[in-house]
């Protein structure tokens, strides 16, 4: 177990760095909890990282799911499922973020957000019939939430061009 004055420190220097935050994973032996304090910070990295670096976070993606251990109701506040969903989509991994949304939603439950970002992958992926179905889940629970509507209008753009380039059949 990583010291508490250390992750005190890492977290009071403001911005730690990506390498700091993956050193302190591999330290704690991949801590999910080490990684949701993190998350944001390594978010914030995910563009800007080389492909050393992002092969290091995917690695991480599987270690670190493999060290979760959900703990029923007394874990509600910590989707570590949805939080590494967030990480692969960031990193481009949209069958592996949807994987992890998947699992949040059948740990936590439905969230507007979780369907959200699986209408997300499906839409970079091309499947933008699962894409709408995702956002429109993501309006049954929220109707007024904005991003799911704009991201609809797009889907139903893309799907409405994909139906107009499919040649006829003879």
């Amino acid at each position: 177990m990583i010291s508490l004055p250390y992750k005190k420190s890492l977290k009071e220097e403001g911005n730690p760095s990506l390498v700091s935050i993956l050193s302190l994973l591999r330290l704690s032996n991949w801590d999910p909890d080490i990684f949701y304090k993190f998350r944001d910070n390594i978010l914030s990295f995910v563009s800007s990282a080389g492909t050393r670096l992002h092969a290091d976070l995917y690695n991480s993606t599987t270690k670190l799911w493999d060290n979760y251990f959900h703990l029923g109701n007394y874990d509600s506040g910590k989707d570590i499922a949805f939080e590494l969903g967030r990480l692969c989509y960031g990193l481009s991994l949209f069958e592996d973020a949807l994987n992890y949304y998947q699992i949040s939603l059948e740990l936590y439950g439905n969230h507007h957000i979780t369907f959200h970002n699986s209408g997300l992958c499906h839409y970079s992926l091309s499947n933008y019939e699962s894409a709408k179905e995702n956002f429109g889940w993501a309006l049954d629970m929220k109707p007024d939430y904005e991003k799911s509507k704009t991201w609809l209008q797009r889907a139903e753009k893309e799907s409405k061009l994909d139906i107009e380039l499919i040649p006829p059949t003879e």
